[in-house]
């Protein structure tokens, strides 16, 4: 067993220190080859959501990217359990309103597709602009109240300017939210 744990010790630091490259490698390397993550979490809420009794939603997303120079390819979909009245719209639990029926549903969430573009250029005068567009491709059922059925389009700029010891930003993005019958939606800004 201390054999195993010392081993275990060892590649852990072996793996830090060779994981321990100049930033400048790093950075040539993302200019020729895509660098890939995979991660997930857990989120858990319970709300009245617009109703009389509570909600209580279970998110686990599982979500995949991939960069390579200026730019990152995203994609994102989730496990989600509802108990309760709520209807939810956009798959993580943000958007939802009063749907007046009781239930326990169990599914997969929308796919969240995103691309986004850096303009690195201007990173040496400490500027960061950055932007992306995004899909919601309704895979989320519909009849269960796991999403709207429907196809959303987005689209965001971000940037990002160096003070000093502050680094100031700001977020500007439009949805097109598609509708489903009964149930209008807004664009919003």
């Amino acid at each position: 067993m201390i054999v195993k744990a010392a081993l275990g010790l060892a590649g852990i630091l072996a793996w830090s220190g060779a994981s321990a490259q100049s930033s400048t490698q790093l950075d040539s390397l993302g200019d020729y080859a895509w660098q890939t993550r995979v991660s997930t979490a857990l989120d858990y809420s319970s709300g009245k959501y617009g109703e009389t009794t509570d909600t209580e939603i279970v998110f686990v997303p599982l979500t995949v990217q991939a960069a390579k120079g200026p730019w990152t390819l995203k994609g994102s979909m989730a496990w989600m359990s509802v108990s309760g009245p709520a209807l939810i719209l956009d798959g993580t639990g943000a958007g939802s309103v009063g749907g007046g029926t009781d239930r326990t549903v169990n599914g997969l969430g929308d796919l969240n597709l995103s691309l986004m573009y850096s303009l690195e250029q201007l990173y040496d005068q400490g500027v960061y602009i950055d932007l992306t567009g995004r899909v919601k491709a309704p895979t989320a059922s519909f009849d269960k109240g796991l999403g709207t059925g429907e196809l959303d389009v987005a689209a965001q700029f971000d940037i990002a300017a160096a003070a000093g010891d502050f680094l100031p930003f700001a977020t500007l993005g439009y949805k097109w939210n598609g509708s489903p019958k009964n149930l209008p939606l807004r664009d919003v800004a």
